[in-house]
């Protein structure tokens, strides 16, 4: 997929660059979490969603019994979400503390 300039000026990873490239091409939601990327997407007013917000989803639509393993899985495999939103997004789906 050729990257347009406005997104080639970020200086992106190519991943996350044709991650967004193609939404653009095609108005898709982008699946990124990381943050110079995110605000290249808000940027495009493209619409995005995280990996916790994927974990979120899946419980909510029954392809997941609980969030929480796999979202402290993903934590302790680096990737970095404040814990304070871990807690506040499960609770929103009914996985309090």
């Amino acid at each position: 997929i050729a990257i347009p300039a406005t997104v080639e000026r970020w200086n992106l990873g190519m991943g996350e660059s044709q991650v967004i490239s193609y939404c653009l091409k095609e108005s898709r939601c982008a699946v990124l979490d990381d943050q110079m990327a995110r605000r290249c997407v808000s940027a495009h007013a493209l619409r995005m969603i995280g990996s916790l917000g994927v974990i979120l989803r899946a419980k909510e639509r029954g392809f997941l019994n609980k969030a929480r393993p796999w979202v402290y899985k993903l934590k302790s495999e680096g990737m970095y979400v404040a814990d304070g939103l871990i807690e506040r997004s499960l609770s929103a789906i009914g996985e309090s503390q």
